[in-house]
């Protein structure tokens, strides 16, 4: 058994999240030759719905390997940043427009037009 892992975004997915036949094909070629397939991806938990279309179970890693979800998407491996080094984050940055993601939300130290000033301007 062989373990695959890929990148999701602009290399599974494009930027308008359409699902690739090609890539399903893939994906469904490496599984069913009895191999694993894993996902590692800088996005949120909830960030991983986009997955949906893959229609099959496989490991994910999240938040650039902070959080590793099994096949049926239950959290198997977790490492928060400790308290210590958050408040020393937060106090560093306290001035600066900030996001600040857990595995639940996303917090923003900024206001909601800022946020979508700043969002507006990338190309998706």
């Amino acid at each position: 058994m062989k373990i695959f892992v890929s990148d999701l975004d602009g290399t599974l997915i494009d930027n308008a999240l359409k699902n690739n036949d090609a890539v399903l094909d893939c994906v469904h070629r490496i599984k069913s030759s009895g191999n694993e397939f894993v996902i590692a991806t800088g996005r949120t938990l909830y960030g991983t719905e986009v997955l949906d279309f893959f229609e099959q179970p496989f490991y994910v890693i999240v938040m650039n390997g902070a959080i590793i979800l099994d096949k049926n998407k239950k959290v198997i491996f977790k490492q928060p940043i400790g308290s210590e080094i958050l408040n020393s984050i937060i106090n560093e940055f306290s001035n600066e427009n900030v996001e600040y993601i857990t595995q639940d939300k996303t917090y923003v130290s900024f206001t909601r037009e800022e946020y979508i000033k700043r969002y507006s301007k990338w190309d998706f």
